[in-house]
């Protein structure tokens, strides 16, 4: 509109807005004048991935340009600034009052954004979710039908398998949601029949691509700017993210064979290995026998040491049978703890709180608790740490729960979307209850935004929150996650300091450099050191491969996003089969 008007002044107006909201979403000044070169390295970044995939470019093949691509295009953060102005200037220009200043006119329309944003991902979400019951009601129809033609004879069996098999078709159908979409219906029979002709884990990236892109736009109804979030991995994609994925497992459930097959891959590799293994040993056994026919031991002495080898071994083995049992032990004892732990709130709902139980109640609660503590100790200098009373007071706090409505509460929190639909749940029942407690009350002061923060990151915690996730389960989360759960935790750190009281020899140079981390520093030899309490993952103790990392993992995320979208276009345009080439699978 502003182009069209002419005007200079409003070109320069829809440049100001565009650079506002740049500089309100933290853009450094070099990464936008770097995301301003998109379109002039466009050629560049075609001409790689055309070597990189060995198909000409799509501008040989029509008239168009290469600016027929997205990699041609601006960034997405770019689109968005320039929509964004755009609604912008509409906004301020059909103001009546005329009035309405620059930082009103943001703040209206980042409301108006953020319901579109909601009602989009619950109309995603909503739509997920009839596919999913859809597909869950198909399995469980054919498991009944299957039940009941177990239970016929075989005379049976055969003169109703056409009208079995016809109603069966006819069961399956297609979703409701889709029945008003008939250019959906014709382009899910293509996808159908191009899974018919290759397994999906053949696919190349443009085709899987294609696919993930047309169930966003076409059947989840999302619009394309929030599609190319969701292939960037974005902030706020992941649930969108999650959506498309469903889907496509519902629709096509050939698609979920994927990790069946890699697991089925990795257990063929596991015994590949033991074979192996036990080949190895043959022939050592082999070589072994030959040696003794020919006299090159003794028979009382290979006796003796075959004795003390066995005897070795079982030494060697009982070790780690004894722990492995010993593990299994504690998982069995943890579970039991747990049920204890429910009957104990169980008790405490009945009888009323811990000080108003009987004497002997109390001993046995104390027994349990002090047994519970040790078992989640690790080490026995840690016991005289514990405040039993603050430990007594948690545990009885919470309501007791079955494994079940654990499992409902936390699913309600597996991703944005449900956190938000279950936080607008919170608050419509806040409306009608007037009287709450501390902590609630404290919770719902708090700001929307702020509020629907700490739901997200309770899901993301479920495995070390969830009392009815396995110790197992909590300390692969914990290994797996460590540095995240980390970061910004006040630490303590050895720093470079001439007026440390700590030397090398102190600590040892070996150990000093493998605790720095690998910086590539060389520790000097009088170098002297402190301890001081710092944020773990930051940059104040010398390194910068923190932010390295995220640079990198930026830089990758767009390199695989830009390369799904060149792949795309080029099995759109045909330049690209279905069937990945050979060192390209995804």
């Amino acid at each position: 509109h502003a182009e069209k008007a002419g005007s200079s002044g409003k070109k320069t107006d829809m440049e100001h807005l565009i650079k506002a909201y740049l500089k309100r979403n933290s853009l450094s000044s070099a990464q936008s004048s770097a995301s301003s070169r998109k379109a002039s390295t466009a050629a560049e970044e075609e001409k790689y991935y055309t070597k990189l995939l060995g198909v000409p470019p799509p501008g040989t093949y029509s008239s168009s340009s290469a600016t027929n691509t997205r990699m041609s295009n601006k960034s997405v953060l770019l689109d968005n600034a320039y929509n964004f102005a755009l609604k912008q200037f509409a906004l301020m220009k059909n103001d009546e009052s005329g009035k309405m200043t620059e930082q009103e006119s943001v703040n209206l329309l980042e409301d108006i954004l953020k319901k579109e944003q909601l009602d989009e991902r619950m109309q995603s979400r909503k739509v997920t979710d009839e596919i999913r019951d859809w597909r869950d009601n198909n399995a469980k129809q054919t498991e009944e039908g299957e039940a009941e033609d177990k239970g016929e004879t075989e005379e049976e069996t055969k003169k109703t398998k056409g009208k079995s098999s016809g109603s069966a078709s006819a069961t399956v159908g297609l979703p409701s949601i889709l029945h008003s979409k008939p250019y959906t219906i014709t382009a899910l029979t293509t996808w159908s029949k191009r899974l018919a002709l290759l397994p999906y884990n053949q696919w190349s990236v443009g085709a899987v691509t294609a696919l993930d892109h047309w169930i966003a736009i076409d059947v989840l109804g999302m619009d394309e700017l929030t599609w190319q979030m969701v292939l960037e991995g974005q902030a706020g994609g992941v649930a969108l993210g999650r959506d498309i994925v469903d889907v496509r497992c519902a629709l096509f459930p050939e698609t979920i064979m994927l990790e069946d097959e890699d697991e089925d891959e990795d257990d063929a590799f596991d015994l590949a290995d033991q074979d192996n293994e036990k080949k190895k040993k043959e022939v050592e056994q082999s070589i072994d026998e030959l040696l003794a026919s020919l006299g090159g031991f003794d028979e009382e002495d290979e006796e003796s040491s075959s004795k003390q080898e066995k005897k070795d071994t079982s030494m060697k083995e009982s070790p780690s049978d004894e722990d492995a049992d010993a593990d299994a032990d504690n998982e069995e004892i943890i579970e039991q703890m747990k049920v204890d732990l429910q009957q104990w709130r169980s008790k405490c709902e009945s009888d009323g709180p811990y000080d108003s139980w009987e004497e002997d109640k109390k001993k046995e609660f104390d027994a349990w608790l002090e047994k519970y503590v040790r078992l989640l100790a690790n080490e026995e200098w840690e016991l005289q740490y514990v405040d039993y009373k603050a430990t007594r007071e948690t545990l009885l706090s919470s309501p007791s729960t079955t494994q079940d409505e654990s499992d409902e509460y936390w699913s309600s929190l597996r991703d944005e979307t449900q956190a938000e639909i279950f936080l607008q749940s919170v608050l419509a029942a806040q409306e009608n209850n007037g009287d709450n407690d501390s902590a609630t009350s404290a919770f719902l002061s708090l700001p929307y935004e702020t509020q629907l923060k700490r739901f997200i990151h309770l899901g993301t915690l479920r495995p070390l929150y969830d009392e009815y996730m396995s110790e197992s389960s909590k300390q692969q989360f914990i290994k797996q996650n460590i540095h995240t759960l980390l970061e910004n935790v006040y630490l303590e750190h050895l720093v470079s300091d001439p007026k440390g009281s700590i030397t090398v020899d102190d600590i040892g140079s070996e150990l000093l450099q493998s605790v720095e981390g690998g910086d590539g520093r060389q520790v000097k030899k009088g170098e002297r050191f402190r301890i001081e309490l710092l944020k773990y993952g930051t940059d104040e103790y010398g390194t910068t491969r923190a932010e390295r990392a995220r640079s990198l993992y930026r830089a990758w995320n767009e390199h695989k996003a830009n390369r799904a979208r060149y792949e795309e276009i080029m099995f759109k345009k045909g330049k690209i089969g279905l069937k990945a080439k050979k060192g390209n699978e995804k």
